[in-house]
């Protein structure tokens, strides 16, 4: 069947009104169902894993969209202009919103988030007039520049404590935004972030925040209050367009202070305690030079009190005044930030890896049957982690228990390897040279003693050890063929009543041999 809608194959069809897609395709290409304007009813099947690139836009007369779960890859622009769209439920697989994918759908006001998601792309949903929230999970990292620009009705936005950067003009023209709650770990309100957004009469800055670009809150008309944290550093002089109607509020004897007396803005210094605080992470592996942020949650969120960050080992792990750490040796640290009299830490653990691994012989011959005992030198001597693990290149040639035994099987060549667990990539390797065929050095049967009425029939199983013996043959044989026989299989035959002794033995040793004594029954009248 179709697996795919090929590039532009039904763009421009503008009486097409209704569209199902056979389960069969997979990939919607660029522009594949582009501006077919009077199509209302479209069916996209599970089997789809990927949309293009403008694959439905100008698509005017689509009203909902549901995108199945098996939907990971969505091009950029892929419903834009799709005018009167008001509902999207998508899949939840997506990561990432890609540029422009739903700018223009003026109508839209319904779309579920996805917990999967991490980026919204550029203009995502520009010009989204109807969108009334953005309430967007735990798990998004980055809001690129113009992905909520001119969605003149929304009201309502929470970023969350994930997001670590929100691109210019991200909320440009939202002019009718009220209520805007912004993430812990956001570090720059970028240029433009809220220009014109008229309604915004009050924000509260996280703490991280460092920087307040240009013209971030210009025309902002009704906007009177403002949190500024102790950790901001850098204001444009144009950030604010009616700066003398504002009041700052922060701590006091702060960068922001300096700012808004140089503006004639009102401040109000504040002293204001953290209640509670914690971090993103609480414990955590790392490897020596590794460099990581830790980002703190702290309530409330207009907390005035200094953040203090520090390290119980900087021989192991320092940290920045900002929460950022880097390793610098092996061993524990833990990592304590705290904000008056509350305060949360992190245990970091550093463990040694291991540096090389050798084998007391890196080369040995070995006798089908034989084994050999690996002995691994591990260094340095201190590491945390020594478990190895074994692996043979041909398991029909010699095998290797997880402790290092080897086990010569067959004629050939293998080669036995040693790797590391502790993410080193370290490993050694020995290269065994099997000679000779594997002799048996036993035999046993599933059973040593059955009764089996007369006429009837049961089959013994005989195990030759070692199993990878190069001759498994045997020979079976009853002790007396009028109450018993057994042919070349083990299938034993029950004659007359009495009872006898079936044996099977090994056609290359008969040394070894295991029997079965099988009892035929009278017949009771």
């Amino acid at each position: 069947g179709t697996t795919e809608i090929a590039e532009a194959l039904l763009a421009g069809c503008t009486q097409l009104e209704k569209l199902t897609i056979p389960d069969t395709v997979t990939v919607i290409e660029y522009k594949g169902v582009a501006n077919c304007s009077s199509l209302t009813n479209i069916n996209i099947p599970d089997s789809v894993t990927e949309i293009g690139g403008s694959a439905f836009e100008d698509c005017t007369a689509i009203k909902k969209i549901i995108l199945m779960d098996n939907i990971g890859l969505m091009g950029s622009s892929a419903f834009s202009d799709c005018i009167n769209l008001t509902e999207i439920h998508m899949s939840n697989k997506q990561k990432v919103i890609q540029k422009s994918t739903f700018s223009g759908c003026k109508k839209l006001t319904t779309i579920n988030f996805p917990s999967t998601l991490t980026t919204i792309g550029d203009s995502a949903f520009s010009g989204c007039e109807s969108l009334p929230e953005a309430i967007l999970p735990s798990g998004v990292e980055k809001i690129e520049s113009n992905a909520f620009k001119n969605c003149k009705f929304l009201k309502k936005a929470v970023v969350p404590d994930t997001v670590s950067s929100i691109g210019s003009s991200a909320f440009y023209g939202c002019e009718a935004l009220t209520d805007i709650t912004l993430g812990s770990k956001l570090k720059k309100i970028d240029s433009q972030t809220f220009y014109g957004c008229a309604a915004l009469p009050s924000i509260v800055l996280p703490y991280n925040v460092t920087t307040i670009g240009d013209s971030a809150f210009v025309n902002c008309t009704k906007l009177t209050q403002i949190t500024v944290p102790r950790n901001t550093t850098s204001i444009a002089s144009n950030a604010f367009s009616y700066p003398k109607k504002m009041t700052m509020y922060g701590p006091s004897s702060c960068y922001a202070q300096t700012y808004a007396n140089g503006k004639g803005i009102k401040y109000v210094a504040q002293d204001i305690h953290a209640t509670s605080i914690s971090l993103d992470v609480t414990n955590k592996t790392a490897e020596r030079y590794d460099r990581f942020q830790l980002t703190a949650t702290i309530a409330p969120l207009n907390f005035t009190d200094a953040v203090v960050w520090t390290s119980s080992n900087e021989e192991v792990a320092t940290v920045s005044d900002t929460g950022y750490v880097e390793i610098c040796g092996v061993g524990t640290a833990v990592i304590t930030v705290t904000a008056g009299n509350v305060k949360a830490a992190c245990k970091i653990t550093v463990p040694q890896l291991i540096d090389w691994i050798e084998f007391d012989e890196d080369e040995i011959e070995l006798k089908a049957g034989e084994t050999y005992q690996l002995k691994p030198y591990i260094s340095p001597s201190d590491a945390t982690n020594k478990k190895l693990k074994y692996t043979s290149s041909d398991t029909k040639v010699a095998e290797v228990s997880a402790s290092g035994l080897v086990t010569a099987k067959s004629e050939g060549e293998a080669k036995i390897r040693a790797a590391a667990t502790d993410g080193s990539d370290e490993y050694a390797v020995c290269y065994v040279t099997v000679t000779g065929k594997a002799k048996v050095t036993g035999i046993t049967l599933d059973r040593t003693s059955a009764e089996v009425k007369r006429g009837e029939k049961l089959t013994l199983n005989a195990t030759v050890s070692p199993s990878y013996a190069s001759n498994k043959k045997v020979v079976w044989k009853s002790a007396n063929t009028k109450i018993a026989t057994v042919d070349a299989n083990g299938s034993v035959t029950a004659k007359a009543p009495g009872r006898t002794k079936i044996t099977v033995t090994s056609s290359e040793n008969s040394s070894y041999q295991a029997s079965c004594t099988v009892t035929v029954p009278y017949k009771i009248t």
